[in-house]
């Protein structure tokens, strides 16, 4: 069974940015993180938490060690190639005569996507038989 997911980088997006983090004492949520993990849960997406970090130490003394740490952010797109198309029938119409709208969606890939929705909105004032 899939189901859609979140990807967040964790510096800078949930937690404040502080380099190598290599205690929990400093980690520091940002006010909002918890709010907005439990909308993204409530929505229905898994939450993945990301991040790439590495770190450096050495039995040896080391007199600098503020160049021990790295760390590389990456952005992750979304690879969707969603296009819309709409016609009407016939062309023209007249008056009291039947109008038929045909809408068609279209992804072409790379990836599959998830949660698309499509709005049509009839002008003010029009009627219309379903």
């Amino acid at each position: 069974m899939s189901r859609p997911a979140v990807f967040l980088d964790r510096d800078g997006t949930i937690v404040e940015e502080r380099g190598y983090l290599d205690r929990l004492e400093t980690l520091t949520l940002f006010p909002w993180t918890v709010d907005a993990l439990r909308l993204i849960k409530r929505a229905g997406f898994a939450t993945v938490v990301i991040t790439n970090q590495a770190g450096v130490v050495s039995l040896a003394l080391d007199g600098d060690t503020a160049d021990n740490n790295a760390s590389a952010q990456t952005t992750v797109n979304a690879a969707a190639d969603l296009s819309l198309t709409k016609s009407g029938s016939p062309d023209p119409v007249l008056v009291g005569q039947t109008l038929t709208y045909t809408l068609s969606a279209h992804n072409s890939g790379p990836q599959d996507t998830t949660g698309v929705s499509l709005t049509d909105t009839l002008p003010v004032n029009w009627s219309a038989a379903v």
